[in-house]
């Protein structure tokens, strides 16, 4: 306790804090080449999920039973949330077709 009240240990500890942690987690997260690794890394993501998620795709679903099927076959949440986006793309697509019309 007699350390927390001592200003010139609390100004150590913040010092090191931000110089040995902070300041590297900054700069790291800031760098060019780290940000666009990392959109890189998601467009590849969403690519192999794109690739994936056509393989077994819901509009080969002949029937609401069949579409409930293959939902109930998917093995992981990223799966249905790309069939979810497939379904709200498509549903926004008849949408803008039907108001030009």
């Amino acid at each position: 306790e007699s350390h927390v009240q001592c200003a010139s240990m609390r100004a150590l500890l913040r010092e090191l804090l931000v110089f040995k942690v902070l300041r590297p987690l900054a700069d790291s997260l800031c760098d060019p080449d780290y940000i666009n690794q990392t959109i890189v890394n998601y467009l590849r993501y969403r690519e192999a999920m794109t690739v994936k998620s056509n393989q077994t795709a819901y509009v080969y679903a002949e029937s609401y039973e069949e579409f409930i099927k293959i939902i109930n076959k998917c093995d992981s949440l990223d799966q249905l949330g790309q069939i979810r986006y497939q379904i709200i793309s498509e549903i926004m697509l008849v949408t803008a077709t039907l108001n030009i019309n």
